[in-house]
């Protein structure tokens, strides 16, 4: 029983010594690809909660300004705290979403994987029109 033991344990060393740099060098390679994927997966969620931020700013100060224009027949908003407490928010979202677009760039994100991106409206309207294999009339 102990020479199969020792069989096996030789086996075993032999094989670790001849394939172990490569078991090494792919997790290596592994953990580099996760460690990339994590940090473009975080900077992501973290964009698409500053675009929430944002579009909550933007929604306060639209609401803020329809309710003073409407209700209080306010038009000059130039001395009028709230509503320059919420431009400002605006504007940190806006330097917020652009600073994080930046590091996406940097790490490999393009636009196109940009989840908030706008489209064009006749890019949002050609994406409703199916693509058929027939070929178009003159061609």
């Amino acid at each position: 029983m102990s020479k199969v033991f020792d069989d096996i344990k030789n086996f075993l060393n032999d094989w670790w010594t001849q394939h172990g740099p490569q078991v090494e060098g792919m997790v290596k390679t592994t953990a580099e690809k996760a460690e990339h994927m994590t940090q473009k997966a975080r900077l992501k969620y973290d964009l698409y909660q500053a675009g929430r931020d944002l579009a909550k700013a933007y929604e306060e100060l639209g609401e803020k300004v329809y309710h003073e224009m409407n209700e209080n027949k306010k038009f000059d908003f130039s001395g009028d705290d709230d509503i320059q407490v919420l431009m400002d928010q605006v504007v940190l979202g806006e330097k917020k979403v652009q600073e994080i677009r930046n590091e996406l760039a940097q790490v490999g994100i393009t636009p196109e994987d940009d989840p908030f991106e706008e489209k064009a409206p006749e890019d949002m309207a050609a994406g409703d029109v199916p693509e058929t294999d027939e070929p178009k009339s003159g061609e």
